[in-house]
């Protein structure tokens, strides 16, 4: 999670290496890769810490192949690509995330998807700092937290204690009506009427699902 690293990107811009033979099929392969904000465009319009932004989301891909024969293909990402707006609607490292389940497009990244709709890129010139490979592990998920209790409040609303003050992220499944739309707040404390507060960790910081 949270890989790569983030960076003053002035400086230095890291990257991480992945194998990835065992994903290759005979024909036709495809990359589809997901964009999110990080530290490298911090837009605020929710809480935040610090708001900075060295452009908008931008990608470096290089994919390096050896065949078993001894011939190589190298493909980067370049003018050739093309984009479109996630699910994703709303990210932001400090503020939480908003996902709209309407608008996923099943097989975006599997061969064989028409993109005849999608956008082109727009190639950008990259940030100043070296490129650099990551070196250390990125951060990882080294525990899961069960739900400990649930108090409802109202008819639409649920209070869910972890039993756990953590650094972490939520997840949630949910079931209803498309359109219809959960969403979550994180906080340490809660208020005298039982809802959560989040005056001790920064506010607004929510994640919105909405149902298809």
């Amino acid at each position: 999670r949270f890989a790569p690293w983030w960076s003053d990107y002035d400086k230095a811009v890291y990257y991480n290496p992945y194998h990835i033979e065992q994903w290759l099929q005979t024909g036709e392969n495809v990359f589809g890769i997901w964009l999110g904000n990080g530290f490298y465009n911090v837009a605020g319009n929710r809480y935040l810490k610090l708001k900075i932004t060295f452009g908008p989301p931008t990608l470096f891909f290089e994919a390096r192949i050896t065949y078993d024969d001894g011939t190589t293909d190298t493909w980067r990402s370049d003018n050739s690509w093309k984009w479109t707006e996630s699910p994703s609607t709303f990210n932001d490292i400090f503020g939480g995330e908003d996902y709209d389940a309407r608008l996923e497009q099943p097989g975006w990244d599997a061969p064989g998807f028409d993109d005849t709709a999608w956008n082109r890129v727009v190639v950008q010139e990259p940030p100043a700092g070296k490129l650099t490979p990551q070196l250390a592990p990125p951060v990882k998920i080294m525990k899961t937290y069960p739900v400990k209790s649930v108090t409802s409040i109202g008819e639409d609303k649920k209070v869910f204690d972890m039993g756990q003050n953590l650094s972490g992220f939520p997840t949630l499944t949910v079931e209803g009506k498309a359109g219809q739309t959960v969403r979550m707040y994180v906080g340490e404390n809660v208020r005298e009427d039982g809802t959560v507060d989040q005056r001790r960790t920064g506010s607004p910081h929510y994640y919105e699902y909405t149902l298809k």
